[in-house]
């Protein structure tokens, strides 16, 4: 993602930061002088915020780990100031797979509240009744894991809310989706969620709580975001890759001359194409529309196929839905997908094509 830091990589899943990451230790370092902190007491409440944002990176593994048990691949973890996100490469095929997938995250800062409480129980010199004051709470090491077990069970609750894009409304559509198709489902959970949404707009304007409002505002634009995501899953689903694959397509050969496609390129007859060996039988990878017009900008008209920048192709097959077409172009940056048949190469699926579906027009 633009504008952020790979600060790790764990289970092959890249840990980002976003640059705003930063503005929230500003905000925590005005919240804390504000409160009367010192010096001392401000860096134990950064040290406590960085506690808390170890157990979102778990619970964003939650999500990703189960995904990945359902054949759901996670593209990296992102954590902001908002918290944290786990982009998926895709839906999931099954609403028990959604719900399973949702409810891990907050499962695990069960178990973290779980683990937590009996350290605090036996150890004397640490209570869950927190008597300290704003000024001097974080300043204690006692008190650090109490507060870290508050805030775990705050997570849950929160998350647990029925509304997009927290967990509990990702819950609530998979519940739903159950017993009625997923666009439906969706439907139903996006205007509970907006419901909230403004709940939290209004309680924000009664009691004068500015991130109250803030908050209902993301949720209640997040919901309207999470329906026309479901919308555009849903008329992808409704087509198989056999319905709008093309048969007829330009065979380019590593060693052959860019010019070669000019004419088909130029006219948008075809704008990507499948690339082969010298020999025109083993597929070496994909050549996407921005790299030729690239090479067309740069004069390299006459460069060979080869010396451009070839993509690893991935494949599709005829009774696959657009869906998954539509996710492999995103995630591995293609315009084109071969359909396979029996490991025969029998056609092709571009990205006019996936937008002819959308648009519920034929794409030839």
């Amino acid at each position: 993602m633009s504008g952020s830091l790979h600060i790790a990589t764990i289970q092959r899943i890249p840990v980002l930061i976003h640059w705003s990451f930063s503005l929230l230790f500003v905000w925590l370092g005005y919240v804390g002088f504000s409160e009367g902190m010192d010096i001392r007491g401000v860096l134990w409440f950064f040290f406590f915020a960085l506690l808390l944002f170890v157990c979102v990176v778990v619970h964003e593994f939650g999500h990703a780990l189960t995904a990945r048990k359902f054949g759901v691949e996670t593209k990296d973890i992102i954590l902001s100031p908002l918290g944290g996100l786990a982009r998926l490469n895709r839906l999931p095929d099954k609403p028990i797979q959604e719900f399973l997938i949702a409810i891990a995250g907050p499962a695990t800062n069960v178990v973290i509240a779980i683990l937590i409480f009996p350290i605090v129980w036996f150890f004397p010199s640490m209570s869950f009744v927190i008597e300290d004051g704003a000024d001097v709470i974080f300043t204690k090491p006692a008190n650090l894991l109490p507060l870290l077990f508050y805030t775990n069970i705050t997570l849950v609750v929160f998350n647990m809310i029925p509304a997009f894009p927290m967990d509990g409304g990702r819950v609530l559509r998979s519940l739903l989706a159950m017993y009625m198709d997923r666009l439906k489902a969706t439907r139903v959970a996006v205007v509970i969620g907006q419901v909230f949404g403004l709940v939290f707009i209004i309680g924000a304007i009664f009691l004068g709580e500015l991130i109250l409002g803030l908050i209902g505002l993301f949720v209640f634009f997040m919901a309207t975001a999470e329906y026309r995501s479901a919308k555009l899953d849903s008329l992808l689903r409704a087509k198989t890759v056999g319905q709008v694959m093309r048969t007829q397509f330009t065979q380019l050969r590593m060693d052959q001359e860019l010019g070669v496609v000019s004419a088909v390129f130029m006219t948008r007859m075809e704008t990507s194409f499948l690339v082969f060996d010298e020999n025109g039988y083993v597929l070496k990878g994909i050549l996407n529309a921005d790299e030729i017009v690239k090479a067309f900008q740069d004069g390299k008209s006459q460069s060979k196929v080869s010396e451009l920048d070839i993509k690893k192709p991935a494949f599709t097959f005829l009774d696959a839905s657009l869906t998954d077409v539509f996710y492999k172009m995103i995630n591995n940056r293609l315009d084109i997908i071969p359909v396979l048949k029996e490991r025969e190469i029998i056609g092709v699926v571009d990205q006019r094509a996936v937008n002819a579906a959308l648009s519920n027009k034929p794409s030839a």
